[in-house]
């Protein structure tokens, strides 16, 4: 969805002096990442080193979509949610949203222990999960200063040294990262490094998500940006071997080269909302048309069958599963679908009687469950 209209961009060079960091063109790995176990007890003691081997997870499929905005404090109806999905063998398990702050608990120390129990509740199931990563913020104002205990959708560090700025979503207020600024996507690089130390060789985690950048700002520079998440990407390889990786790339201002460096580094593509043309839906700028090569600023290289295709449904616009999944199937061609846990939606539209009856209808297939031809047929499905 195209939630930023604007944002106040701050000093390059004001955030640079902030946190001491020189420039480079690709950062290193964290020289040591301290990660807490599910106890939270322990501190790099839980490390997991990635699998030599070159093989890929791949599980493609249908998954439910818990999008949580209290993080910790609702673990409990995430749980009650994977419980409802537990006896749907249609459902190949859940996407769980992390706000960068739930985790970072402080520069370079991370706990993971909320995503360990969901992961180890899924897989008691017999489930798989999907990480999305997310650092912006749609409905408050940006904190003048870090509040106590830390600020739940970004680090306080992130805020006090200059890399959050105010915005204005459609909701009238939010705050985002500027990851247009190398110090600042130095960190969200260094966090998927550590996710991926962590979790990289768990079976069960099947896939990592970079969320949608939801852009263009206000004011900034835009080879800037795409400089930057072209880092990012290519750093995703080397911290997620053994795990598929996928961009939610709505709303980039140049998808056609951006799609073009993901699929470089194995990086699928996809969007948080599946937004199908008009007369379907009202727009389509869901990073499809980049995976399309449907010319122009959107290049002209056909992704499909080549990278990971991972889409979600969010229930935007009144627009019923039943009504997009012909779409999903026949033109996005999803490996990885995730649809929205909602209880509370008119009934062509909730989980119950809109979601799980579009599923069932078509037994459960995705749009190619092939291994893509990124992964030079080095999928596992064990």
């Amino acid at each position: 969805m195209q939630k930023l209209r604007s944002v106040l961009v701050g000093s390059l060079l004001g955030v640079m002096m902030t946190f001491g960091w020189a420039s480079a063109a690709t950062p290193a790995p964290p020289p040591s990442l301290c990660i807490q176990g599910s106890s939270g007890t322990s501190c790099a003691s839980t490390q997991t080193s990635p699998s030599s081997s070159t093989l890929i997870k791949w599980h493609p499929g249908h998954y439910i979509r818990l999008n949580d905005p209290s993080f910790a404090a609702l673990a409990g109806n995430r749980q009650a949610w994977f419980d409802r999905v537990k006896s749907q063998p249609l459902i190949q398990g859940a996407l769980v949203t992390v706000p960068w702050g739930s985790v970072e608990t402080s520069q370079g120390v991370y706990d993971f222990s909320q995503i360990d129990h969901d992961l180890a509740y899924l897989k008691a199931m017999g489930k798989r999960l999907i990480i999305e990563v997310w650092w912006m913020n749609y409905w408050n104002t940006l904190p003048s200063a870090p509040q106590s205990g830390g600020v739940y959708w970004l680090p306080d560090y992130m805020i006090s040294n200059g890399c959050a700025a105010p915005a204005s979503y459609s909701s009238g207020v939010g705050y985002t990262v500027q990851l247009h600024l190398q110090p600042c996507m130095d960190r969200l690089i260094a966090l998927f490094q550590a996710l991926g130390q962590h979790y990289n060789s768990d079976p069960n985690v099947e896939q990592i998500i970079i969320t949608e950048p939801s852009v263009p700002y206000a004011t900034y520079d835009s080879n800037a940006f795409l400089a930057q998440f072209q880092r990012l990407v290519a750093a995703m390889p080397a911290a997620w071997p053994n795990t598929s990786r996928a961009f939610y790339m709505n709303w980039f201002d140049q998808p056609g080269t951006m799609a073009a460096s993901a699929a470089a580094s194995g990086v699928g593509l996809g969007g948080p909302d599946v937004l199908p043309p008009p007369p379907v839906g009202p727009w389509e700028d869901d990073g499809s048309q980049a995976l399309r090569g449907a010319g122009g600023k959107y290049g002209t290289v056909d992704y499909r069958g080549k990278i990971p295709v991972s889409y979600s449904f969010e229930a935007l616009y009144s627009l019923a599963p039943s009504a997009l999944i012909g779409y999903v199937l026949n033109t996005l061609k999803v490996t990885h679908m995730a649809w929205g846990a909602n209880d509370d939606l008119a009934s062509n539209l909730n989980w119950d009687t809109g979601v799980i009856p579009t599923i069932t209808a078509i037994n459960g297939q995705v749009g190619s469950t092939a291994c893509p031809t990124v992964y030079n047929n080095q999928c596992s499905t064990q």
